[in-house]
């Protein structure tokens, strides 16, 4: 009984923080909060867009407690096309005139980041449907200091059903192909990886060609 009513007052309490999070500027979703253990800072200049075609869903799936942070400079778009799962400790940067864009779930349980996740764009970053995200990653289209001689901001695109995994880095210039796998603690510097390649190293390569995964354990294995 005790329980029962436990969990319907926190029920409550997240409904009620729901209400008071930020609006987006179109779109039909919304923030929602998962789990009390996450709460969002917002900073957007007036001029942004945020744009929810699905609810952002914050939410705590290793039980850490944290921020998820968004930054919106001047003219910056988020795009939101499914529902999408951020967690604590994610920061999203999109900077003056930049677009950031994530499809969301499509047909798969889920998709989104994990926790402890930067991803920094300076012109343009696509995330596709059903790409997971774990923690500890970083990923940017632009090296953020000026190197002479050499491009500093380079859009990347990352395909639908794409598994960046833990510690994993993704830089300038990369085009990751749908249903591929970045390993753990690998470094994409740049370059294309065709559909279902699993991609290692530092600097990343292809080491299977084609590779098959699903966000859920099958329990038969």
């Amino acid at each position: 009984m005790f329980s029962l009513f436990s969990r319907t007052i926190k029920r409550v309490l997240r409904t009620a923080r729901s209400i008071r999070l930020p609006k987006p500027t179109s779109g039909v979703g919304r923030f929602v909060y998962k789990s009390n253990r996450v709460s969002l800072n917002l900073s957007r200049h007036p001029t942004s867009q945020i744009v929810l075609n699905g609810n952002v869903y914050l939410q705590s799936d290793l039980g850490d407690r944290g921020l998820v942070n968004i930054s919106m400079a001047e003219n910056s778009t988020l795009l939101i096309d499914g529902d999408l799962i951020l967690g604590p400790g994610v920061f999203l940067h999109v900077n003056k005139n930049a677009n950031l864009t994530f499809g969301g779930r499509n047909t798969s349980s889920g998709s989104g980041i994990t926790c402890n996740t930067r991803v920094m764009v300076n012109q343009s970053l696509t995330i596709g449907s059903d790409s997971i995200i774990a923690w500890d990653c970083f990923i940017s289209d632009c090296d953020w200091h000026q190197i002479h001689n050499q491009q500093n901001t380079i859009p990347v695109k990352i395909g639908d059903g794409v598994w960046i995994a833990q510690g994993a880095t993704v830089l300038k210039g990369s085009d990751i192909g749908s249903g591929s796998i970045v390993a753990s603690k690998s470094v994409v510097s740049g370059g294309t990886f065709g559909r279902q390649s699993l991609v290692a190293g530092n600097p990343a390569k292809v080491v299977r060609h084609p590779v098959v995964w699903s966000r859920d354990l099958d329990a038969t294995h």
